[in-house]
C-alpha cells in the first residue's frame, strides 16, 4: 500500500505542477486588480486589508404561537 500512495502522489505532482505559474500568474494579476481599485464609500465598510465586510445578519422575526391555519380550523367532532 506505500507503493499506491507515493505514486498518487506523485502522479498528482507531475499533474499539478505544470499548472503552478498559471495559478501564480491568476493570483498576481488579481491582487494587483484588488490593489488598484478605490475604496468603496470612502473607505466606509473595507477592512483592515481592504476587503469587503460583510453587514451584519437581520434579526429573524418573533415567531407566533399560533399559525392563521391554528386560528380558523373548525372542529370536525359532531355532538350527538
Amino acid at each position: 500500500m506505500d507503493v499506491v500512495g507515493w505514486g498518487y502522489f506523485l502522479g498528482l505532482l507531475v499533474l499539478l505542477v505544470p499548472l503552478l505559474p498559471f495559478l501564480v500568474i491568476v493570483w498576481a494579476v488579481s491582487n494587483v486588480l484588488r490593489a488598484g481599485r478605490p475604496a468603496a464609500r470612502g473607505g466606509a465598510g473595507t477592512g483592515a486589508l481592504g476587503d469587503r465586510v460583510r453587514p451584519a445578519p437581520r434579526p429573524r422575526p418573533a415567531v407566533r404561537a399560533e399559525t392563521r391555519r391554528q386560528r380558523t380550523r373548525v372542529s370536525t367532532s359532531s355532538k350527538g
